[in-house]
């Protein structure tokens, strides 16, 4: 599972889009910090709740809420 989840994360042309677009992707310290302010009990997630982000980029977000337990049919 947490190679798929890994498979998910990982962007061939992420450089590219650096580059070409001037893209910019939320480092993985900054996006556990945030997580780890909301009001969820990671140690038990919910299993109902459904996480969203609409400008996923390369989805450094939706990646860390499924490591964390969060249903992948729940992240979009």
């Amino acid at each position: 599972m947490a190679e798929e989840i890994e498979n998910l994360h990982y962007s061939e042309d992420r450089d590219d889009r650096v580059k070409e677009t001037a893209e910019v992707f939320t480092p993985s310290a900054l996006v556990q910090e945030m997580l780890n302010s909301l009001n969820i009990d990671w140690a038990n997630p919910p299993q109902d709740k459904t996480f969203l982000d609409p400008t996923c980029g390369s989805g450094n977000f939706l990646v860390e809420i499924a490591k964390r337990g969060i249903p992948i049919q729940n992240v979009f």
